[in-house]
């Protein structure tokens, strides 16, 4: 990724969540925006300690990685020809009051909800498998229609051993992940 992207991402994320902030300190008073710069915040020790030598970024928040493309990993169309290209229309989009489009990320030395979830990397983009349960053994996540809820991690991410989709996001579950709930994520 280079150095444009990752300024665009930042962004892209940064932006909209410093408007939500200061509308909520002017429409609803500084306590609210005080909430809002805390969530914002979270964790900013853990941004400083790169381990291994980093020297990139790490999200707490990020985008659902499922709506987007995988620009990294094929360069071509998906399974479903041209209408399956790497990204979606927010219009696409079939129940977007329970589809995430933000959500907490989890960040390197962040403890994992479960064993069966992938080491956090704090990258920009994030899936069940990096969803840290760091409030009060939920997360925050942020629908297309721009609502906000914590979710209890048990309600996003599959605990069960005998799953073959441990770790991973709970299917059919209350978070939807791709643009159509009939998709696996």
């Amino acid at each position: 990724m280079n150095d444009l992207t990752q300024k665009l991402i930042v962004a892209l994320v940064i932006v909209p969540i410093l408007v939500g902030i200061f509308r909520g300190w002017k429409e609803m008073g500084v306590t609210v925006g005080a909430i809002g710069i805390s969530l914002f915040f979270a964790n900013m020790d853990k941004f400083t300690s790169f381990k291994g030598g980093g020297t990139y970024p790490n999200f707490s928040l990020a985008i659902n990685s499922k709506l987007m493309g995988d620009f990294e990993g094929r360069a071509e169309p998906g399974p479903g020809g041209p209408a399956d290209f790497w990204s979606r229309k927010l219009v696409e989009i079939k129940v977007p009051d329970r589809t995430a489009l933000f959500l907490d990320n989890g960040i390197p030395g962040e403890e994992r909800f479960c064993e069966f979830q992938s080491a956090y990397t704090g990258q920009p983009k994030v899936f069940a498998n990096q969803f840290p349960a760091r409030h009060k053994l939920g997360g925050n996540i942020a629908s297309v229609t721009g609502r906000v809820r914590t979710i209890p991690c048990r309600d996003v991410v599959d605990t069960d051993p005998a799953s073959i989709n441990r770790g991973r996001a709970l299917y059919p579950g209350e978070v939807i992940w791709r643009h159509a709930p009939e998709l696996v994520p």
